[in-house]
């Protein structure tokens, strides 16, 4: 008799435990399949005594629908549904809960931001998943979780205007003159610009005819977004072209890449620079391609110096150039002191000593570094000096006769008698973008087919090939995005069995970060440690779509499945 007793109460037990097992497996993870609020981007937190309850709701007809999700330290959790009837202040609760339907009553009242009042639970609900108590007096307010506007500035024109600041003074040096002003853009025959130079030149004394003694005011044009708010902007830095010998920083080209780019957020500067040489010296052109270095180096320190005045973000400066422009912005960032020309401290035939690349046309000593360069139909005098660490994307028409689009000796168009005695070989854009990529540098090269020197310029007529335009603004405006976006990675912090709930984000530079959930809520925010919690409600199609943004307001997005 007793071993049937205890047979029974074995048999009994035993039905107990499947009993459980099956009301976890079956109740406990399977999330009901259809819910009545599927975003909780806002949502009520009411914590109970070993539980939480999530809950969002929206208006409908006689008072509202929501769902709500119960979690007491789980990772995945079903979301339930309720409705809320009555007016203010009497109001019932209707919920269900695996099946079945529970009331609840709520005296106060109720809106999308706030629900303050009186909350009276039955005795079987408050019981079964420990809420503590049957009767809460609630203040609740909402937690709005919305992703800011920010315009979408740099990889789209987010302004509809500009504001161009004009003839800023950065520095004074010696040379010959500081613009040479053509009537319109377009193939320049060169073998005149020479003789006008000449008779530039021709002022000083045989004597001083190298060492060019006359002060030159350097100045600049800086352009800036209409309207725009935030303090801290990415600078591009523009420099035009023209030989060394011609050029104006108002040049067609410069104005429309400046305006382009301040429309989508940039803060543009376009410099004049030194320029002039004795056409009969090798060492003078070499001279004057150092002195426009020398230019550039004081014009960025100016602007670093003055960045809160322009509200320039000084992490994310970035460099641009045509033609000597472009030679100039390349050897701006990658020539270091020691590859510069040995002619600089020549002073045999009256050269001047012209100091170091950060010496001289101003005074501001303050220090930079270049992020990344537009290289239009420029060049340098050996790829050695290029290194893999600053992005560069070229424009370049290869069969360009004035600078090099491989390796070879500028200025075809001039007899190749006088040039190869006058001139070293240059290594243009496709030598330039061969050696990053042999070093696993950033680059970018852009050919435009049987296009000579200037491929926007038409040359029958010196009128610009607006599609060309269009077609370098936009490439370079994608690089520049690309460029400036936050670089992030999101990594597993924590799983609870195999279900990954705390996440943490991998990059130092982000200044703000937002998430979207699917098929989940955000439950805890950490902004300094850039670290998020997350309670699903689903077993599958879980993801979390990240929003990374960085002090000049660049953003980048990314989506992560689990």
């Amino acid at each position: 008799m007793k071993s049937k007793k205890w047979m029974i109460i074995v048999l009994v037990l035993l039905l107990i435990v499947i009993g459980i097992f099956l009301y976890k497996k079956w109740y406990q993870s399977k999330p009901d399949t259809f819910n009545y609020v599927e975003n909780f981007d806002e949502y009520f937190l009411f914590k109970g005594e070993q539980t939480n309850v999530y809950f969002a709701f929206e208006p409908s007809e006689g008072g509202f629908k929501g769902s709500y999700a119960l979690h007491s330290g789980e990772s995945v959790v079903g979301l339930n549904n309720f409705t809320i009837e009555g007016s203010k202040p009497n109001y019932t609760i209707q919920y269900n809960y695996r099946d079945k339907k529970y009331e609840a009553d709520f005296k106060g009242s109720i809106s999308r931001d706030h629900i303050v009042g009186e909350l009276l639970f039955s005795d079987r609900f408050v019981r079964k998943f420990g809420l503590g108590e049957k009767k809460y007096n609630l203040d609740l307010h909402v937690h709005r979780y919305t992703i800011p506007d920010y315009k979408e500035r740099y990889s789209k024109q987010a302004f509809d205007s500009v504001v161009v600041h004009e003839g800023i003074t950065f520095g004074s040096a010696d040379g010959y003159y500081s613009e040479y002003i053509l009537e319109k853009d377009g193939e320049v025959d060169y073998s005149k610009v020479l003789a006008s130079v000449l008779k530039k030149v021709a002022k000083y004394t045989i004597v001083d005819l190298f060492s060019s003694p006359n002060k030159c005011e350097l100045k600049m044009d800086v352009y800036e977004p209409k309207g725009d708010t935030i303090d801290r902007r990415p600078l591009l830095m523009m420099i035009h072209g023209g030989a060394f010998l011609i050029g104006h920083r108002k040049t067609e080209i410069i104005r429309q890449i400046a305006e382009r780019k301040a429309r989508e957020g940039w803060v543009v500067a376009s410099i004049d620079y030194r320029l002039g040489f004795n056409p009969a010296s090798g060492a003078s052109i070499q001279r004057s391609a150092y002195r426009a270095v020398q230019d550039s180096r004081a014009a960025l320190r100016y602007l670093v110096h003055y960045s809160n005045d322009f509200k320039i973000d000084t992490s994310n400066i970035y460099l641009g150039g045509t033609s000597a422009g472009a030679i100039t912005a390349l050897n701006t960032a990658f020539m270091e002191q020691n590859e510069a020309p040995d002619v600089i401290h020549k002073k045999k035939w009256g050269f001047k000593d012209l100091g170091l690349l950060d010496s001289g046309t101003n005074n501001y000593t303050d220090r930079f570094s270049i992020k990344g360069i537009l290289n239009m139909w420029g060049a340098v005098h050996d790829t050695d000096i290029v290194s893999p660490e600053i992005p560069v994307i070229h424009f370049h028409g290869d069969k360009d006769r004035i600078v090099p689009y491989g390796v070879a000796i500028p200025f075809k168009n001039i007899d190749e008698t006088i040039t190869k005695h006058l001139l070293d070989s240059l290594c243009g854009s496709q030598a330039i973008h061969a050696r990053l990529q042999s070093q696993g540098g950033s680059t970018e090269l852009i050919t435009y087919k049987g296009k000579d020197h200037e491929p926007h310029i038409r040359p029958e007529d010196g009128t610009i090939d607006q599609e060309i335009m269009d077609d370098i603004n936009d490439k370079s405006s994608r690089f520049l995005c690309e460029q400036i976006q936050p670089k992030f990675e999101m990594e597993v912090k924590e799983q609870i069995g195999n279900v990954p709930v705390r996440f943490h984000l991998n990059s130092n530079k982000l200044l703000d970060f937002h998430f979207k959930v699917q098929n989940g809520i955000l439950i805890a925010h950490d902004q300094s440690k850039h670290e998020i919690q997350v309670l699903w409600f689903a077993e599958n199609d879980r993801s979390i779509k990240v929003l990374g943004v960085n002090s000049s307001k660049a953003f980048q997005s990314k989506e992560y499945s689990y």
